[in-house]
């Protein structure tokens, strides 16, 4: 049966529910517990959590946050807020499931970026956030780490090439964007440097998608950082417990849920998607490098 709450927080008010994760025996047929189920949103759900009764390990889906609808009332959650929503999420998992100690999960989510002729392409947040900050967003906000002891020494390891000199060259996979990008990439020394002067830029994906994962591996020597399994424990800082206040949502009170469209998101692995020939003749001039406000 779901148990259902609405939660006020300083980021907002949300739609907070825990259902029992429940399995059927093929033989006997009977049913049986094994977990917790648990899903914070509004309309839409943004945050599920999957607990098992056998392990102190839970599984975190993808935090989905493009599609709107994850708070009740009349806000977007972006920022810092969507930070408060998933640590509500940890919250809860130690209020119903207190065995648990960590949340796993696969760093694969996605932003969708616009281009100017309207077609979407979807940025892998875990390279995005290495770019410009060195770090992944769950590893920024929640301390995540790959899943193993040695794979996470290598990937620490692999960070440092950031800071050291980069490639003489570089291909940006796109004419005008090797015009463009080119006295950048010279007047700078490290990859930190480049994507610090990139990071300038207002709608700066547009301008990134062709070659930033290329960027990202070549500063990390060739390791892959999108999609990785990495582990959260939630009773260590920065994971404390979210403030709340239960509240009631009166009969017959509607709410009204702001609509932001459902996201398109593609990862570019390999371009498949789109010819390298179409990328390399797309025309970038000097306003797309207009610098943010």
């Amino acid at each position: 049966m779901a148990h259902t709450r609405f939660l006020k927080t300083k980021a907002g008010i949300f739609k907070v529910v825990v259902n029992d994760d429940i399995e059927t025996d093929l033989n006997t047929r009977k049913t049986f517990v094994t977990g917790k189920l648990i899903s914070i949103g509004g309309k839409n759900t943004c945050v599920f959590i999957k607990t098992s009764n056998n392990s102190t390990n839970a599984y975190l889906n993808n935090v989905k946050t493009s599609a709107g609808g994850c708070e009740i009332d009349n806000k977007k959650i972006i920022g810092e807020n969507t930070v408060i929503m998933v640590k509500l999420a940890f919250t809860i998992v130690k209020e119903v499931a207190p065995h648990i100690k960590t949340i796993e999960l696969d760093d694969s989510s996605v932003f969708s970026c616009e281009l100017d002729n309207g077609r979407s392409f979807g940025i892998s947040i875990a390279l995005y956030e290495l770019a410009f900050h060195q770090a992944t967003w769950y590893e920024r906000h929640f301390d995540a780490k790959l899943i193993t002891e040695t794979a996470n020494k290598a990937y620490l390891k692999a960070k440092e090439g950031f800071d050291k000199p980069k490639p003489e060259k570089f291909d940006f996979l796109n004419n005008s964007l090797n015009q463009l990008l080119m006295p950048i990439y010279i007047n700078t020394t490290t990859w930190k440097e480049f994507f610090a002067e990139i990071y300038k830029i207002d709608k700066k994906c547009r301008i990134m998608f062709p070659w930033y994962i290329r960027a990202v591996a070549s500063a990390m020597g060739g390791m892959a950082c999108a999609g990785q399994t990495r582990i959260i424990d939630i009773y260590k800082s920065p994971n404390e417990l979210v403030e709340y206040n239960e509240v009631r949502m009166g009969e017959g009170e509607t709410r009204k849920f702001m609509e932001y469209g459902e996201p398109t998101d593609y990862i570019l692995e390999g371009l498949g998607h789109i010819s390298n020939e179409h990328i390399y003749n797309i025309q970038y001039t000097k306003a797309d490098l207009k610098l943010r406000k």
